[in-house]
């Protein structure tokens, strides 16, 4: 099977069009599924690093997925934050207003 790719010595120089052609003779499921769990850690990774940077949330101690939610072109987006950890982020003074506006 042939693939289109594109290369390019960095991220702003020319990209040249290369045909990868790949075969996939003797290639086990077992090979497939590691390769697929690269994949998803790259993409967890970036989704837990996001986290960090957009809401300042820790890194979880463990985290369970489902691998389809990670197919190849899914978007890897920020975890949203839990209404715990916003809460968290406020000073006493914000949580008292909040809690007086809507109790």
């Amino acid at each position: 099977m042939s693939y289109a790719i594109k290369v390019s010595e960095t991220k702003d120089s020319t990209a040249h069009n290369v045909s990868l052609t790949v075969d996939w003779t003797g290639v086990s499921d077992d090979d497939l599924k590691q390769w697929a769990l690269q994949s998803i850690i790259i993409k967890v990774q970036a989704q837990l690093r996001a986290a960090k940077v957009k809401h300042g949330t820790a890194f979880p101690a463990a985290k369970a997925i489902k691998a389809v939610d990670y197919r190849v072109g899914s978007r890897v987006t920020a975890i949203a934050e839990t209404p715990e950890q916003m809460l968290a982020r406020l000073t006493p003074e914000e949580r008292a207003a909040l809690f007086e506006k809507y109790l």
